[in-house]
C-alpha cells in the first residue's frame, strides 16, 4: 500500500507535466484538501496564483481531483462531470473490488 508521502510523489510528477505545458499559469497541489481513504488518496490542485491570491479571477477551473490508487498506484485525473465525493467515493468502491 502506498503511503500519503507516496502518493504525493506520484502527484507531483503529474503536476511537473502539467506545469511543462503551462509555464505561465503553473499548478500546485493543495495538501490541506487532500482526502485519505483505505484503498485511494485524493489530491486537489489549484493554480499558484489563485492560492497565493485568492482571487477567483485565477483559479483553475474544470479541474477534479487527482486519485492515487494505494494498491497498484494507478492515477485518475478527474472532471468535474461528477463531484469531487462522488468521484472519490467511486474510485475508492472500485480499488475496494480490484476493479481498479
Amino acid at each position: 500500500m502506498l503511503t500519503r508521502t507516496e502518493a504525493l510523489a506520484v502527484v507531483a510528477r503529474i503536476i511537473a507535466d502539467m506545469n511543462a505545458q503551462r509555464p505561465d499559469d503553473q499548478v500546485v497541489i493543495c495538501e490541506e484538501h487532500t482526502v485519505e481513504r483505505d484503498h485511494v488518496i485524493a489530491f486537489s490542485y489549484q493554480t499558484k496564483r489563485y492560492v497565493e491570491t485568492g482571487n477567483a479571477r485565477h483559479a483553475c477551473y474544470g479541474n477534479g481531483p487527482i486519485i492515487v490508487n494505494r494498491r497498484t498506484g494507478a492515477v485518475a485525473v478527474c472532471g468535474t462531470n461528477r463531484s469531487a465525493r462522488e468521484n472519490i467515493d467511486d474510485h475508492e468502491r472500485r480499488a475496494a473490488a480490484g476493479d481498479w
